[in-house]
This record gives C-alpha cells, structure tokens and sequence, in this order.
C-alpha cells in the first residue's frame, strides 16, 4: 500500500488552515493534533495503514450494484487514533471498506486543521473532520461537503485533579450548573485557542455563569503534556478526547464535566466528527461515498454489537490501555456512535448555534455543506 505524504496540500492550504487556527497560541507549536483530535499513538509524522486480508463476514452480504469495480485507491485522513475517529480507522483495520471496494489506505495528519488542508488540497479522498469546521471552511470559500456523521456527541471531556476536585468542593454527581460554578478560579488547559476543546470549555462556562476569560484561567498545553501538569498540580483540569481522558482517569484523575456522555443537554444529539469530502469527489464519485458509508456501517455495527472482535484492531495503537479498559471506553462510545449515517438538519442547526455562541457565526446553509442522498443511497 502507498504512503501518502500530506506535506504538499498542507503548503498548498496553508491559508486555510491558518483561517482555521487564527486564535491559536503560538505556545502550543509543538502539539501534534488538537484536543478534539487527540492520537495517542501520533509522533507528528504521517502514518500509513492498510489492510492485507478482509475477515469473514466484513461487508455487506451481498454485492451492491453500484459497488465500485475498478478498486480505486482511497485515502481516509484522520488526526490519529482517537475513539473520535473509530468508525474511520477500524474500517480500514478489519479491511471493510476494501470489502466494498475500495484499495483503502489511512494516514495520521496530527490535528484537525491538517486534516482538513489534506482533504481541501486533494492529497485526502475523505477526511475525519470536526462538522463545525467544515462550515466554517465553506463559509470562507473554501467548500468542504460533510457525508455522513461519526459522532452524535461532543466527545471531548473534562477531567479534573482528585485534590483540585476537593479544592474546590466539587463531586462528580453534583449537577452541572453546581460542578462548573464551585470551579471559579481553576486553571483548565486545552491544545491550543480555537480548538474544539477551547470551544466546548467556553460554550460550557458561558451556559453555567462563568466567564471563560475572567472567572478561569484557560491555558495552552499541547495534549502530550496535560496529564503530567495536572499530576504535577500545574494545572486543575483539561479538556480532550478519549482515550486521553481515560489515560489520565486511570492515573488518578476525575471525571468533571462528559458532553460525551449527555452532561451537557444543549449539546445532546450534537453532530461533532462527520466524514468530509471535496465537492467534486462527492459530484464524480458517487460511488466511491457510498461504499465509504457502507464501510462506515460495517464498522459502527462491529463497536455496538461486537466489540470483542474490534478490540485486537484497534488495541495496537493505543498505548497505557489494556483490553478490559478498552471494552469499557467502548461502552462509553455506544453514547454517541450514531445510529444512522444521514446528516441531519437539526445537526447542522446545533452547530450553527454552537458557533454563534462562541464567537463563530457562519453564513452557510445545510445544502451547501452537507450530502444527505449517497448516505440515504448507501443505507437503501
């Protein structure tokens, strides 16, 4: 299987991932992926993935008409090995996008903005991208056509010190409005301004009270660093992704605030992570989206109703976790893997909300960045 370098069409979209990052730190320089894009297994060089064999049973049962016959080779991008991303790199793993097929191949880019230049510079076929950003893209005339969602929750969540948890008087079954409003004054990290867990830590605050740039102190720790700060009580919180969070959980550290896990209501059912694509592989290449979909579903089916057999695929990649720490963070997924492969209008108008709130408004419209009819294809 070919390596594919993202290096050209990162350079080629540099414009695009700069608009993106605008807010971001320059303290944050040495992060590899943002904190809605955690990897755990990620050393800033791009990595390649593919699948030599296709299990029994991989795949749908019988052949589409419009199963792509000509094996063209794909490239799925994703930050890295996040429960994030899941859907995408256990397809190309357990070889069940080759089993609709496609000639998969995989590559770790290390954050969300990379992600996005590889899919808008053309060296990604389908990337792994936060929705919101892809509207965002759109709405500064660089059109990114989202076709399906990978996560129905925000899944990045808070973690918080044992000992600032007692500081502060707070205990996991507080109700939310109670567990943000004790923490005035803390000092919570995320990857860098602007990323999706800057985004989440200030919409949350602003929901319950809190003024995210007076009442907290809001600091830029690339993601490799935010659980030795919190052991080394540099910090009392952070906001990532799993299995960032459970590594820090299983060390010591609380749950404080789980958008993952339905804490935060105005974010339930919140189309986070979707499948993202040029408008012109959408347009010329119908069928290479709905083999990506069926692909997609194969996978999602796998971690609902059988995650015994994706925890040897995925495992691997994913260091300080055992199998039954796995199994257990694939219960937690079951909350917002989604059910169905459709993008929703109500999604959309989530994110859109989302962003206004956090000083993002975009002018775009659900037509303009999202594809509903190769999902709803794929799923016929």
């Amino acid at each position: 299987m070919r390596r594919t370098s993202l290096r050209a069409s990162v350079v080629a979209s540099v414009v695009l991932a700069m608009s993106l990052a605008a807010c971001s730190s320059s303290g944050d320089k040495t992060s590899t992926a943002d904190s809605n894009s955690p990897s755990a297994t990620s050393t800033g060089a791009t990595q390649a993935s593919s699948t030599a064999s296709v299990p029994a049973g991989a795949g749908s049962s019988s052949a589409p008409t419009d199963r792509p016959t000509d094996n063209p080779h794909v490239v799925f991008a994703v930050a890295g090995y996040s429960v994030s991303f899941l859907p995408v790199t256990l397809a190309v793993d357990a070889g069940l996008f080759k089993a609709e097929g496609l000639d998969a191949e995989m590559i770790q880019t290390g954050g969300g903005a990379q992600t996005l230049a590889g899919v808008s510079g053309g060296s990604a076929t389908f990337g792994a991208i936060v929705y919101s950003d892809g509207l965002v893209a759109t709405s500064k005339g660089q059109p990114i056509i989202s076709v399906a969602p990978l996560s129905v929750q925000y899944t990045t969540d808070l973690v918080m010190s044992a000992k600032s948890m007692q500081k502060f008087g707070i205990t996991p079954d507080m109700p939310i409005d109670q567990r943000v409003q004790r923490a005035k004054g803390a000092k919570i990290a995320v990857t860098s301004r602007g990323s999706g867990g800057d985004k989440v830590v200030r919409y949350i605050l602003q929901q319950y009270g809190l003024n995210p740039d007076k009442d907290v102190t809001i600091v830029n720790i690339a993601q490799n660093g935010q659980e030795p700060a919190l052991e080394a009580g540099q910090i009392d919180a952070f906001a990532n992704s799993s299995p960032i969070t459970d590594l820090a959980v299983k060390a010591g550290a609380k749950w404080w605030i789980r958008p993952s896990q339905g804490d935060v209501p105005s974010l339930n059912g919140f189309t986070y992570v979707s499948l993202a694509s040029l408008p012109s592989v959408v347009k010329n290449h119908p069928d290479w989206v709905k083999a990506a979909v069926r692909g997609l579903q194969a996978s999602i089916d796998m971690l609902k109703n059988d995650p015994d057999k994706a925890i040897p695929y995925i495992l691997p990649h994913i260091k300080g976790l055992t199998a039954d720490d796995l199994k257990s963070i694939l219960k937690d997924a079951a909350a917002y893997l989604p059910d169905s492969l459709v993008l929703t209008e109500k999604g959309f108008q989530q994110n859109t909300d989302f962003l206004k709130a956090v000083g993002q408004p975009v002018d775009v419209t659900f037509a303009d960045t999202s594809n509903t009819a190769l999902a709803q294809a794929a799923a016929g």
